[in-house]
């Protein structure tokens, strides 16, 4: 069973100011937000499906209003099967950190170059 309180609670304590949400697919933003009490902002425009063309839209807005992004990804989703806003967030920055969340996917935060 997904446990979207303790993912939640490691974000809020983890996060910056500044910092941005993102889940993938973007319905996963919906537990986010009811956890975190409007503690963190939670972006929930990942296109779905993804294209190369949509992600690359979303990947610039993202870079133009955040500096640090946490991507929360099922990985494997038929959204996104080939990872493809994982790879253009991994292009656009670095990665900082990443780990597991049992039942939800992996999380990664990136910090990407405007």
């Amino acid at each position: 069973k997904p446990d979207w309180r303790q993912l939640t609670a490691t974000l809020i304590a983890e996060a910056q100011a500044g910092d941005l949400v993102v889940p993938e697919p973007f319905w996963n933003a919906k537990p986010l937000r009811y956890y975190a009490g409007g503690r963190l902002a939670v972006y929930d425009l990942a296109p779905l499906p993804a294209t190369p063309e949509e992600v690359q839209r979303c990947v610039e807005e993202l870079s133009s209003v955040e500096r640090r992004v946490w991507l929360v990804e099922d990985v494997g989703h038929y959204g996104d099967p080939d990872r493809l806003l994982y790879q253009a967030l991994t292009a656009r920055g670095r990665r900082v950190r990443s780990f597991r969340a049992a039942g939800i996917g992996e999380i990664t935060l990136f910090e990407l170059s405007r």
